[in-house]
Protein backbone atom coordinates (compact mmCIF):
# COMPACT_ATOMS: atom_id res chain seq x y z
CA UNK A 1 0.00 0.00 0.00
CA UNK A 2 1.06 3.61 -0.80
CA UNK A 3 2.67 5.63 2.20
CA UNK A 4 1.64 9.26 3.20
CA UNK A 5 4.10 10.98 0.37
CA UNK A 6 2.55 8.80 -2.28
CA UNK A 7 -1.05 9.39 -1.17
CA UNK A 8 -0.53 13.28 -0.91
CA UNK A 9 0.38 12.98 -4.41
CA UNK A 10 -3.19 10.86 -5.04
CA UNK A 11 -4.94 14.45 -3.51
CA UNK A 12 -3.08 16.49 -5.22
CA UNK A 13 -2.27 18.68 -2.34
CA UNK A 14 0.31 21.24 -3.39
CA UNK A 15 0.48 19.97 -7.47
CA UNK A 16 -2.19 17.94 -10.05
CA UNK A 17 -3.41 14.74 -8.67
CA UNK A 18 -1.80 11.78 -10.17
CA UNK A 19 -4.90 10.20 -11.26
CA UNK A 20 -7.77 13.34 -11.50
CA UNK A 21 -10.18 11.34 -13.45
CA UNK A 22 -10.93 9.37 -9.61
CA UNK A 23 -12.81 12.94 -9.11
CA UNK A 24 -14.59 13.15 -12.28
CA UNK A 25 -17.76 11.21 -10.92
CA UNK A 26 -18.18 13.34 -8.30
CA UNK A 27 -19.67 16.91 -7.96
CA UNK A 28 -17.51 19.92 -7.46
CA UNK A 29 -18.16 20.58 -3.75
CA UNK A 30 -18.60 16.60 -3.14
CA UNK A 31 -14.44 16.44 -4.05
CA UNK A 32 -13.56 19.50 -2.00
CA UNK A 33 -15.08 18.51 1.08
CA UNK A 34 -13.57 15.19 0.53
CA UNK A 35 -10.14 16.58 -0.28
CA UNK A 36 -10.05 18.99 2.71
CA UNK A 37 -11.06 16.03 5.12
CA UNK A 38 -8.45 13.58 3.73
CA UNK A 39 -5.84 16.48 4.22
CA UNK A 40 -6.92 16.87 7.90
CA UNK A 41 -6.45 13.19 7.95
CA UNK A 42 -2.97 13.39 6.99
CA UNK A 43 -1.65 16.41 8.99
CA UNK A 44 -3.01 14.27 11.87
CA UNK A 45 -0.67 11.97 10.83
CA UNK A 46 2.36 14.06 10.16
CA UNK A 47 1.88 15.46 13.83
CA UNK A 48 1.46 12.20 15.52
CA UNK A 49 4.46 10.61 13.40
CA UNK A 50 2.47 8.10 12.36
CA UNK A 51 2.43 5.89 9.14
CA UNK A 52 1.07 2.86 7.82
CA UNK A 53 2.64 -0.24 6.14
CA UNK A 54 -0.51 -2.26 4.62
CA UNK A 55 -4.07 -1.88 4.84
CA UNK A 56 -4.67 -3.31 8.44
CA UNK A 57 -2.23 -0.84 9.75
CA UNK A 58 -4.06 1.90 7.76
CA UNK A 59 -7.47 0.83 8.90
CA UNK A 60 -6.09 1.20 12.42
CA UNK A 61 -4.82 4.32 12.19
CA UNK A 62 -7.81 5.49 10.57
CA UNK A 63 -9.62 4.24 13.20
CA UNK A 64 -7.84 5.79 15.90
CA UNK A 65 -8.21 9.27 14.10
CA UNK A 66 -11.93 8.83 13.90
CA UNK A 67 -12.00 7.94 17.50
CA UNK A 68 -9.92 10.28 19.01
CA UNK A 69 -12.05 13.03 16.70
CA UNK A 70 -15.49 11.54 18.33
CA UNK A 71 -13.58 11.90 21.75
CA UNK A 72 -12.57 15.71 21.58
CA UNK A 73 -15.92 16.75 19.80
CA UNK A 74 -17.60 14.87 22.47
CA UNK A 75 -19.71 13.04 19.58
CA UNK A 76 -20.30 15.70 17.89
CA UNK A 77 -18.68 15.63 13.85
CA UNK A 78 -19.96 12.77 12.14
CA UNK A 79 -19.68 14.61 9.19
CA UNK A 80 -16.54 14.95 8.44
CA UNK A 81 -15.71 11.27 9.99
CA UNK A 82 -18.17 10.44 6.64
CA UNK A 83 -16.29 12.63 4.63
CA UNK A 84 -12.85 11.43 5.74
CA UNK A 85 -13.53 7.94 5.31
CA UNK A 86 -15.55 7.95 1.79
CA UNK A 87 -12.48 10.68 0.54
CA UNK A 88 -10.19 7.97 1.33
CA UNK A 89 -12.35 5.54 -0.74
CA UNK A 90 -12.51 8.41 -3.74
CA UNK A 91 -8.64 8.04 -3.83
CA UNK A 92 -8.25 4.79 -2.62
CA UNK A 93 -10.75 2.66 -4.32
CA UNK A 94 -8.65 -0.37 -3.30
CA UNK A 95 -9.42 0.37 -0.26
CA UNK A 96 -12.87 0.08 0.21
CA UNK A 97 -13.05 -3.48 1.60
CA UNK A 98 -10.54 -3.51 3.69
CA UNK A 99 -11.35 -0.77 6.04
CA UNK A 100 -13.31 -2.52 7.99
CA UNK A 101 -12.86 -1.15 11.55
CA UNK A 102 -13.02 2.49 10.29
CA UNK A 103 -16.31 2.21 8.29
CA UNK A 104 -17.74 -0.18 11.36
CA UNK A 105 -16.68 3.08 13.91
CA UNK A 106 -18.20 5.44 11.45
CA UNK A 107 -21.97 3.85 11.27
CA UNK A 108 -21.55 2.91 14.38
CA UNK A 109 -21.50 6.84 14.95
CA UNK A 110 -23.95 7.62 12.47
CA UNK A 111 -26.68 5.56 14.03
CA UNK A 112 -25.47 6.98 17.51
CA UNK A 113 -25.96 10.46 16.70
CA UNK A 114 -29.18 10.72 14.36
CA UNK A 115 -29.36 13.92 12.67
CA UNK A 116 -30.92 17.48 14.00
CA UNK A 117 -33.89 18.61 11.81
CA UNK A 118 -33.63 22.17 11.44
CA UNK A 119 -37.06 24.15 9.74
CA UNK A 120 -36.05 25.96 6.45
CA UNK A 121 -37.62 28.99 7.56
CA UNK A 122 -38.15 31.12 10.54
CA UNK A 123 -41.65 30.80 12.40
CA UNK A 124 -42.37 34.88 11.71
CA UNK A 125 -41.22 34.06 8.36
CA UNK A 126 -44.11 31.00 8.06
CA UNK A 127 -46.82 33.09 9.76
CA UNK A 128 -45.90 35.63 7.31
CA UNK A 129 -46.35 33.24 4.98
CA UNK A 130 -49.50 31.53 5.94
CA UNK A 131 -51.46 34.90 6.76
CA UNK A 132 -51.06 35.64 2.78
CA UNK A 133 -52.51 32.75 1.91
CA UNK A 134 -55.39 33.30 3.96
CA UNK A 135 -55.82 36.44 2.65
CA UNK A 136 -55.95 35.02 -0.64
CA UNK A 137 -59.21 32.70 -0.01
CA UNK A 138 -56.79 29.05 0.92
CA UNK A 139 -57.13 29.28 4.54
CA UNK A 140 -56.47 25.59 4.99
CA UNK A 141 -53.13 26.06 3.08
CA UNK A 142 -52.27 28.32 5.69
CA UNK A 143 -52.60 26.55 8.68
CA UNK A 144 -50.92 23.44 6.72
CA UNK A 145 -47.98 26.19 6.30
CA UNK A 146 -47.79 26.26 10.22
CA UNK A 147 -48.07 23.03 10.76
CA UNK A 148 -45.58 21.72 8.65
CA UNK A 149 -43.06 24.75 9.77
CA UNK A 150 -43.95 23.77 13.66
CA UNK A 151 -43.37 20.04 12.88
CA UNK A 152 -40.38 20.23 10.32
CA UNK A 153 -42.26 18.35 8.12
CA UNK A 154 -40.51 17.10 4.76
CA UNK A 155 -42.41 18.34 1.42
CA UNK A 156 -43.96 15.26 0.96
CA UNK A 157 -45.51 14.94 3.96
CA UNK A 158 -46.34 18.82 3.64
CA UNK A 159 -48.07 18.16 0.61
CA UNK A 160 -49.90 15.09 1.27
CA UNK A 161 -51.44 16.84 4.62
CA UNK A 162 -55.13 16.92 4.71
CA UNK A 163 -57.25 19.46 6.33
CA UNK A 164 -60.10 18.13 8.75
CA UNK A 165 -61.77 22.13 9.19
CA UNK A 166 -62.30 24.64 6.64
CA UNK A 167 -64.35 28.07 6.61
CA UNK A 168 -64.56 29.94 10.02
CA UNK A 169 -62.93 27.33 11.87
CA UNK A 170 -59.61 27.45 9.89
CA UNK A 171 -59.04 30.74 10.39
CA UNK A 172 -59.71 30.84 14.08
CA UNK A 173 -57.14 28.23 14.46
CA UNK A 174 -54.92 30.17 12.41
CA UNK A 175 -55.11 33.34 14.28
CA UNK A 176 -55.17 31.68 17.68
CA UNK A 177 -52.07 29.97 16.93
CA UNK A 178 -50.23 32.98 15.34
CA UNK A 179 -51.18 35.44 18.97
CA UNK A 180 -50.05 32.79 21.06
CA UNK A 181 -46.67 32.36 19.30
CA UNK A 182 -45.90 36.08 18.63
CA UNK A 183 -44.79 38.79 21.37
CA UNK A 184 -46.87 41.57 21.71
CA UNK A 185 -44.33 43.66 20.58
CA UNK A 186 -44.25 42.20 16.91
CA UNK A 187 -47.98 43.02 16.73
CA UNK A 188 -47.64 46.47 18.00
CA UNK A 189 -44.94 46.83 15.19
CA UNK A 190 -47.97 45.80 12.97
CA UNK A 191 -50.22 48.30 14.33
CA UNK A 192 -47.99 50.89 14.14
CA UNK A 193 -46.96 50.56 10.81
CA UNK A 194 -50.78 50.20 9.66
CA UNK A 195 -51.57 53.54 11.88
CA UNK A 196 -48.95 55.73 9.59
CA UNK A 197 -49.56 54.45 5.99
CA UNK A 198 -53.51 55.27 7.21
CA UNK A 199 -52.55 58.53 8.20
CA UNK A 200 -50.53 58.87 5.09
CA UNK A 201 -53.06 58.40 2.72
CA UNK A 202 -55.43 60.60 4.67
CA UNK A 203 -52.76 63.14 4.33
CA UNK A 204 -52.96 63.10 0.71
CA UNK A 205 -56.33 62.78 0.28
Amino acid sequence: MAHHDDFKGRIGRRRRARWPLLESGYQPQTVARYKRAVIKFLEWCATTKQDARNYDEFDELLADYLQNMYEEKRGKGKQLAKETLYGIYMYMPRATDKLYVSDRIVNRWCKGQPPVSYPPLTWELAVIIAVQMVRNGHDRYGVATLVASDCLLRIGEFTKLCAFTSGLLTVIVLLIDVLFRFPQSFWSQIVLRKQKSTDSIRDTS
